[in-house]
């Protein structure tokens, strides 16, 4: 459960590469072009090609911008799991009307009647509200409203920057000066990224698979079946997110010098997450349901919903395969008494019933009575362990590392006045060369897989001996391909490709 060498190495190399190529161009080949202020966006272009060197340049460098967009980064980037349609009615605290949007809906229909016809969704950022910013840092607890118009793109209606409407609470739409509308787009950004970052990154599958892993090792002998088919899953997820305490979210981390709620927000928002984790939501065909994003129809384009339910049933009936093999009936599984202890002791002491409000029910099982809740069990651990983080991780460098694209603090307050923003407002809200810079080094390290990756296709080691199990394996492996060609297939015809769900991309574990 600790880092190899290799692995230890690998990734202090990659961080201390980063700063190194960072600062050796400071110092060598740009000190006059670093150093001087960003007073366009292409300004950014410049420095952002400076620092990356060799490196992969986003596609978004050249189109961030456009409200298409702007969209489709919602519905395919680096944060699958914001966006939520929206049932009934508009939100009583966005009282959005049809005459604000009426230029760009597209089609003469009523916001009402697109949000019955299942097509208007809202990106919510309310979890945020009263969460401390650190000095000189502004963050707001914004809502965004979208729709799949005719066309079926994925497009922005409305952007509101706080929960309450009123008078200085505006709502801005795409019928707004180009200035006005970019910035509360980035607003809105910034608002996601805090979420994305702590809550839908790493609460939902660092810390909430690590209790899986710490318990697994107490509990379950080598030789138990369910320790062979969890360990590759948890394999180094313990040590980075010791690394992660230490780095990301301990004082003077990354959390701390790139988000807006660094400085303590930060901590405080994880307890408030926690407060209301639901282990259910690792379970993917609920959590869909329960966006009411599971509708291909209604919304076209959600690759993460459709590659990720294709893993998310080949990793089930792989598992259902294994404990069929070793349990032959729900009392095999009641009296297996390490498996009890097992997530008993998940339930008790890794993933305990308390909040910031008293006794919380994360609805973590407290012991296991049929076989079908087992399953769904190893199932969750081992999909949120591979497929949902390879979906909340390795977009990062694609929408982060371009800073204006998706600024993760803004250091001016929120507009309160139409016509106000400009170019050189913008940039001074959404800051410099300085944070540019650690922000695009942040999500380089996040994002960057390592030498030794153990991806969800490979078996380096047999642990299973047998026949059964290696049939198992062998169909596991057969759906895999299967899923993969199918993938390939769909992006070939795909302006921008998803790709982060490909079996040949996703990591076994979290180990990054």
């Amino acid at each position: 459960y600790q880092f190899n060498d290799e692995k230890t190495a690998d990734f202090y190399m990659r961080r201390d590469e980063g700063r190194f190529n960072y600062f050796y161009k400071l110092i060598t080949e740009g000190v006059a072009n670093v150093f001087k202020e960003i007073e366009s966006f292409h300004h950014y272009h410049t420095f952002f090609h400076f620092n990356v060197g060799n490196n992969k340049v986003p596609d978004v460098c050249e189109r961030w911008q456009s409200d298409r967009e702007f969209g489709r980064q919602f519905l395919q980037g680096h944060h699958p799991t914001a966006i939520r349609r929206v049932e009934n009615r508009l939100p009583e605290n966005f009282p959005l009307t049809d005459d604000d949007v009426r230029t760009v809906l597209g089609r003469k229909v009523t916001i009402q009647e697109e949000i019955d016809a299942g097509r208007v969704y809202i990106v919510d950022c309310k979890s945020i509200v009263g969460i401390a910013t650190a000095p000189g840092r502004y963050v707001t607890p914004a809502m965004g409203l979208f729709y799949v118009n005719a066309a079926d793109n994925f497009v922005p209606l409305a952007i509101q920057l706080e929960q309450q409407p009123g008078p200085h609470n505006l709502i801005w739409t795409p019928a707004d000066s180009m200035n006005d509308w970019l910035l509360a787009k980035m607003w809105l950004r910034c608002a996601d990224a805090q979420i994305h970052q702590i809550n839908s990154h790493l609460l939902m599958t660092h810390l909430a698979i690590e209790p899986f892993g710490v318990s697994m090792y107490r509990n379950l002998p080598r030789v138990h079946p369910i320790f062979k088919l969890l360990c590759p899953h948890l394999r180094y997820t313990m040590a980075i997110n010791t690394i992660g305490r230490l780095k990301l979210v301990g004082e003077n981390g990354l959390a701390d010098q790139v988000l807006s709620i660094g400085k303590g927000g930060h901590v405080d928002f994880i307890k408030r997450c926690y407060s209301n984790f639901d282990f259910r939501r690792l379970n993917l065909p609920d959590e869909l349901a329960e966006r009411r994003v599971d509708d291909a129809d209604a919304l076209p384009g959600y690759y993460y919903r459709d590659d990720a339910l294709l893993l998310w049933e080949a990793i089930r009936d792989f598992v259902s395969d294994i404990v069929a093999v070793y349990y032959k009936s729900d009392d095999d599984v009641r009296r297996d008494d390490e498996i009890q202890e097992w997530i008993g002791e998940v339930h008790r002491i890794g993933l305990p019933q308390h909040g910031l409000d008293g006794e919380v029910d994360h609805h973590v099982p407290a012991k296991f009575d049929a076989i079908d809740e087992f399953v769904e069990t190893l199932t969750a651990v081992a999909f949120t362990s591979s497929v949902e983080h390879a979906a909340q991780n390795f977009g990062q460098y694609d929408y982060y590392a371009f800073y204006p694209n998706a600024p993760m603090t803004m250091r001016q307050p929120p507009p309160h006045k139409r016509g106000t923003a400009t170019t050189k407002t913008i940039i001074e809200t959404i800051g410099g060369t300085d944070q540019v810079s650690m922000q695009l080094l942040t999500v380089w390290l996040l994002a960057t897989k390592s030498r030794d990756e153990i991806y969800i296709g490979e078996f380096p080691d047999e642990h299973f001996s047998d026949p059964e199990a290696k049939a198992a394996i062998a169909r596991f492996l057969a759906k895999l391909e299967k899923i993969e060609t199918h993938i390939k297939e769909r992006n070939e015809g795909l302006k921008v490709p998803y790709t982060y769900l490909l079996p040949s991309e996703v990591p076994k574990s979290i180990a990054v």
